[in-house]
């Protein structure tokens, strides 16, 4: 898999020495190694610069982030059906509102998890009505976080986004319906809108992270997704159109 490094392609100022970043982490049937645990401190510092400077604010620096994991699996579904009622995508790991606390199950690749569900805390801090496209799809890009040779470095998500390609070479997709859709809770379509919402942040991120950071301003004034894009990108015809263009046109081959 392809990692890209994150220096001159964000738009981020980072400094990982101006940071007091609290992660708070209770292991339940399992052992978290302190290499884990170092590992997920340095990306969720550079989690913090990127909401930081999407949302214009310092406050993420600060936040104390609480993740509970679980050695044995009944244990952490047991945990997930009482916060949740079953409901959502949290076969692996899932961030409680209520309790502002993320809580996962330690499968071999829980780190990507951690991540993702830090990425929930970090935008319900900043956004608390984020729409659930724009929740999943910061989440699905932050988990493609690693460090290698001490540098922050992505993965982007092949997987995802051969899933996106494949569907706008049959026909353009309905982006309009996407950002209306009621249709979350139905299990048949959340990796579709999972894919959908990763190749939506990738998009702007790789177009211009400056049209993502205007779009959240709007929308925290009360917007709607369709609204902000209106706004931010020069309307949301030629949104839906680039978009379709930029993933029929791609082989996949990314950044």
């Amino acid at each position: 898999m392809i990692k890209y490094r994150l220096i001159s392609f964000f738009f981020l100022f980072y400094c990982a020495g101006a940071v007091s970043q609290v992660v708070e982490f209770k292991n339940v049937g399992c052992r978290i190694s302190s290499k884990d645990i170092s590992y997920v401190e340095r990306i969720v510092r550079f989690e913090s610069a990127l909401y930081n400077n999407l949302f214009n604010t310092r406050s993420n620096d600060s936040l104390h982030i609480k993740v509970t994991v679980f050695g044995n699996p009944d244990e952490y579904r047991g945990v997930f059906l009482n916060e949740t009622g079953g409901k959502g995508h949290g076969t692996n790991g899932f961030y409680s509102h209520r309790l502002n606390e993320s809580f996962l199950y330690k499968r071999p690749e829980y780190l990507q998890t951690v991540v993702h569900e830090i990425s929930h805390c970090m935008l319900a801090h900043n956004f608390s009505r984020a729409p659930r496209w724009l929740q999943e799809g910061m989440a699905e890009f932050c988990e493609t976080l690693t460090i290698e040779d001490n540098k922050i470095v992505f993965s982007a998500q092949r997987s995802r986004i051969n899933s996106v390609v494949h569907t706008v070479k049959g026909q353009p997709l309905k982006l309009r319906e996407f950002f209306n859709s009621n249709r979350w809770g139905e299990k048949a379509q959340t990796p579709v809108l999972y894919d959908i919402s990763y190749a939506v942040i990738y998009y702007l991120i790789k177009k211009n992270p400056n049209t993502l950071k205007q779009m959240l301003s709007y929308m925290g004034e009360g917007h709607n997704s369709i609204d902000a894009i209106e706004y931010s990108y020069g309307g949301f015809y030629n949104f839906e159109n680039d978009f379709n263009r930029f993933y029929k046109n791609t082989l996949v081959k990314v950044f």
